[in-house]
C-alpha cells in the first residue's frame, strides 16, 4: 500500500514539474507527460521500475530551466532589432520554436513566419544586410543548443560497442583499393570534404549549383572571400584533375568554416595528397554509380526534424534506396559513426519528409579504406532505433514524429 501511495504521489509531482517547465504546446511536454503516465500507470510498476523516468524527466526539465534562462534576454534583443521583421524569413527556423515556447511569438505569428520560410526557401539571399543582422546577434546565433549539431549531440553520449550499433549488422563491400595518409599535408576534416565534393560535383546538372555549394559560398561570404570561392567553384566544374582537387581543398575549408562556425585556413595539396584525393574520389564515384547513382548530393533536413538536443545536420549522399554518410578515416566505423547515419535516416523519416519515403537502408562509405557498409534499417533493432529517436534526438513517445519513425518501422517490418 505505501509503495502504490509513493507511486502516485511521485507521478504527480513529475506532472506538475513538466507543467511548470514546458509550454503547453510543446512536443516535450506531451511526450513527457505521455511517458510518465505510462510508466506509473503500470499496474507492474514499482519504485525501482520508475527510477528511469523520474531521472529522464528531472534532465530534461533541468535542461529546459537552463536553456530558457539563457535565451530569454538573446530573443528579446532579436524581437527590438528594427530589421526583424524584414528578415526573420531567413532566420535559423528552429529559433521560431524556441521563440514560440518562450511565449515571445503566438501561434498566428509563428504559423507566418514558417510559411513566409517554406515560401522563400529557394530564394533565400544571404546579402549584405542578413549578414550583418546575423553578426549583430552573433551571441544568439553562436549559441550551442541553437546551433547543436548531431556530431556534436553524438560527443556527449556514451556509446558503447555493441550496445547501440555494431558493424555485424551491415554487409561490407570492397569498393576499391586502400589509400594510405602517409605524407598528406591536409588536414583529415577537410580532405573528406574534398573528396565529398569532387563526387557531389558530378551531379550538378540535377542538384544545381546553389545546393552543391551554399555552405561553402555562405562560409566565404562570412570571411569576406567571395570572389575567391566564385573562382575555385568554376575550376571544380571545368578544371583538370589537379586543379579540381586543389579547388576541392579550398571548397572544403570553406564547407568546415560553415559547419564548425571556426575559419579554416589551408595550404594548397601537394602532389602526394592530390593523387590521394583523386583516388578517393573515384572510388567514391564508383560506388555512387553502381547504387544507382547520386539524387540528393548534401542531405538536408526539414526544419521541423530538429529539437533542442540537435538543431543541425545534413547528410552526405543519397541514391535509390540508401542514405550515406562518407568518411575518410584510417579504421572502420565504430559505434558512433554507425548511430549517427542511423539518427540522419530518423530525422529524414521523422519530419515527414517525402524524400525519405523510399529510403529503406543505411551506409557509410570509406574511400580510404576501399569499402562501404550498409544495412536495412528493418535489420537494425528496432529498440535501438526508437533509443536514438529518444536519447539522442529528443523524439519523446507521444511525439508525431517518433510516431511516424514507429509507422515506418512497422511497414518494413510488414514487407
Amino acid at each position: 500500500m505505501w509503495e502504490v501511495k509513493a507511486l502516485k504521489a511521485e507521478r504527480s509531482r513529475l506532472l506538475d514539474l513538466i507543467n511548470g517547465v514546458f509550454d503547453s504546446r510543446s512536443h516535450a511536454r506531451a511526450s513527457l507527460s505521455q511517458l510518465v503516465e505510462s510508466t506509473y500507470g503500470n499496474a507492474e510498476a514499482t519504485i525501482e521500475s520508475a527510477s528511469d523516468t523520474r531521472i529522464e524527466v528531472e534532465r530534461a526539465c533541468d535542461a529546459r530551466r537552463r536553456e530558457m534562462d539563457t535565451y530569454a534576454e538573446k530573443y528579446a534583443d532579436i524581437l527590438s532589432d528594427p530589421w526583424y521583421e524584414y528578415l526573420s524569413p531567413w532566420m535559423e527556423p528552429h529559433v521560431f520554436s524556441h521563440l514560440r515556447e518562450l511565449e515571445l511569438l503566438d501561434d498566428a505569428a509563428f504559423e507566418d513566419l514558417s510559411n513566409m520560410l517554406m515560401d522563400l526557401e529557394e530564394t533565400r539571399d544571404p546579402d549584405r544586410v542578413i549578414r550583418e543582422f546575423k553578426h549583430a546577434h552573433r551571441a544568439l546565433f553562436e549559441l550551442v543548443p541553437l546551433r547543436r549539431t548531431l556530431t556534436g549531440r553524438l560527443a556527449d553520449v556514451s556509446t558503447p560497442y555493441g550496445q547501440w550499433l555494431d558493424l555485424s549488422m551491415f554487409r561490407e563491400l570492397r569498393i576499391g583499393e586502400p589509400v594510405p595518409k602517409d605524407e598528406e599535408n591536409i588536414v583529415p576534416t577537410i580532405t573528406g570534404t574534398a573528396v565529398e565534393l569532387l563526387a557531389r560535383s558530378t551531379s550538378v546538372e540535377t542538384a544545381g549549383l546553389d545546393r552543391l555549394f551554399s555552405n561553402a559560398r555562405e562560409a566565404a561570404a562570412f570571411v569576406g572571400k567571395t570572389d575567391e570561392e566564385s573562382r575555385w567553384e568554376r575550376v571544380i566544374l571545368h578544371g583538370t584533375d589537379v586543379e579540381r582537387a586543389e579547388a576541392a581543398v579550398f571548397l572544403g575549408a570553406m564547407e568546415c568554416t560553415y559547419r564548425s562556425g571556426q575559419k579554416h585556413e589551408t595550404p594548397p595539396p601537394d602532389s602526394v595528397t592530390t593523387e590521394h584525393i583523386l583516388s578517393m574520389a573515384s572510388t567514391l564515384q564508383h560506388l555512387l554509380d553502381s547504387r544507382g547513382g547520386i539524387s540528393s548530393a548534401g542531405v538536408e533536413f526539414w526544419w521541423d526534424a530538429f529539437t533542442s538536443h540537435v538543431a543541425r545536420a545534413e547528410g552526405d549522399f543519397l541514391t535509390p534506396g540508401t542514405l550515406w554518410d562518407c568518411k575518410v578515416k584510417v579504421r572502420k566505423p565504430e559505434g558512433k559513426d554507425l548511430l549517427q547515419v542511423l539518427c540522419y535516416w530518423i530525422l529524414g523519416v521523422g519530419s515527414g519528409d517525402p524524400t525519405f519515403d523510399a529510403v529503406d537502408r543505411i551506409g557509410i562509405v570509406n574511400p580510404r579504406l576501399g569499402k562501404a557498409w550498409v544495412a536495412r534499417v528493418q535489420d537494425v533493432p528496432r529498440g535501438v532505433v526508437l533509443k536514438a529517436a529518444s536519447y539522442i534526438i529528443g523524439y519523446y513517445s507521444g511525439d508525431p514524429r517518433r510516431t511516424r519513425v514507429q509507422a515506418r518501422l512497422d511497414r518494413q517490418s510488414l514487407s
